[in-house]
């Protein structure tokens, strides 16, 4: 099972890719979530974040697709339904408590 790492400071560009449902429509929820994103690239000068609008319903087998074929994303927004199958069937571990630093803040 593989891990990974927040690096202690990014000091080269990075790209991450982030799959998201609230992006995969036309509502309040995508445009929260790009103004989030701005903020996190405002605040985050050396990380630029990919995103990928994927709709809820299509998640998971989005998901599963992309690690058979090598390239899962970053991240991934789920909906509560989803986290029971990609806990047991793939292999997912909720993180007991993050690094103060990606707090965004207010």
């Amino acid at each position: 099972m593989a891990f990974a790492q927040m690096a202690d400071d990014i000091t080269e560009p990075v790209t991450i890719t982030f799959y998201n449902n609230n992006l995969a429509t036309a509502s309040a929820g995508a445009d929260a979530t790009r103004e989030l994103l701005a903020r996190f690239e405002e605040e985050n000068p050396n990380i630029s974040v990919e995103t990928i609008g994927v709709p809820s319903n299509e998640i998971g087998t989005r998901l599963q697709a992309d690690m058979a074929a090598g390239q899962q994303p970053d991240l991934a927004q789920l909906v509560f339904r989803d986290l029971i199958y990609v806990a047991s069937d793939l292999g997912a571990n909720a993180r007991k408590t993050w690094p103060a630093r990606t707090a965004m803040p207010n």
